[in-house]
């Protein structure tokens, strides 16, 4: 009677793409709750995060254009700040 009702629960899963999604996710919600071994539930939070794309990465953001005034700018302020630490150290 099982092996009859799984080969029914197989074909319409194969037929409808979202039943299979939702089948397959609620299986596995269902092992993140009652597996016996820790190894299996993380598995299965792991799969459901994935799943659910918890796990994307964030979008990298494009390097700055710097141009060289700028980075002269930026290296004499930090010459500066050096020049004023060497002064209190010495002072």
């Amino acid at each position: 009677m099982l092996e009859a009702a799984w080969g029914q629960t197989a074909e319409v899963l194969a037929v409808d793409l979202a039943a299979t999604r939702l089948w397959v996710m609620r299986q596995l919600v269902a092992v993140a709750k009652d597996a016996n071994q820790e190894g299996s539930k993380l598995k299965a939070l792991e799969l459901l995060g994935k799943a659910s794309g918890a796990f994307t990465q964030a979008a990298t953001i494009a390097p700055e254009t710097v141009t060289a005034d700028q980075l002269k700018r930026e290296l004499s302020g930090h010459l500066r700040l050096l020049d004023n630490v060497k002064a209190i150290k010495t002072g």
